[in-house]
């Protein structure tokens, strides 16, 4: 007969700490994405390697369980990569991702298929250079903008018209973690991904 308190205690449910998906993927400096790149409803993880000559690293989910094992998806990506952002920017559906160069090129990243990006370069040329280039995407357009001064332009994706706009706001992180959101399950909503630091 097994003893009350061992009945009781097989009885409970048990629950395992989480574990980490990909260690040491998009350590510092590379910058870590996340978005549905092959476009399975399951949201992936990348990271831009951006210093000397640029690589898009990718970790694609396995159907909401767990990160696959990272490959190269593109490189060389240009040299000395500023900035990217990622979001649906060409008309091959997945996401994409674009970045800068040189202050006033932006390139695409895009049409991800056997697990290769094809390469744009200068995908959209800016009509300025920025000393310090960030891209945000807002409302389905892509913002570059100076962290130094007022200038930031509008990108239509679509038609790559560029007109000037006003600088987006931009939340500065407040410590080492890094936390991006996408479906990594399927299920409709956001789940976070956390890149840990330090």
């Amino acid at each position: 007969m097994i003893p009350l308190v061992a009945a009781v205690a097989l009885a409970l449910p048990t629950y395992a700490p989480p574990q980490p998906w990909a260690l040491n993927f998009a350590v510092p400096p590379a910058i870590p994405l996340v978005g549905d790149i092959d476009n399975d409803g399951f949201a992936d993880i990348l990271c831009v390697h951006p210093n000397g000559v640029a690589i898009i690293d990718v970790s694609l989910n396995q159907q909401g369980q767990k990160a696959g094992r990272p490959f190269q998806g593109l490189n060389p990506w240009g040299k000395d990569c500023q900035a990217v952002a990622i979001g649906e920017f060409d008309a091959v559906p997945g996401a994409d991702v674009a970045g800068v160069f040189g202050g006033d090129s932006v390139w695409l990243a895009g049409a991800f298929a056997n697990r290769r990006f094809e390469s744009t370069p200068d995908w959209v040329k800016l009509p300025a250079k920025l000393k310090s280039p960030a891209l945000k995407v807002v409302g389905g357009k892509l913002i570059a903008f100076d962290q130094s001064s007022r200038s930031a332009f509008e990108i239509d994706p679509h038609t790559k018209a560029v007109v000037k706009t006003d600088k987006p706001k931009v939340s500065k992180p407040t410590g080492p973690d890094i936390t991006l959101s996408g479906d990594a399950d399927k299920d409709g909503d956001l789940d976070d991904f956390i890149f840990h630091s330090g």
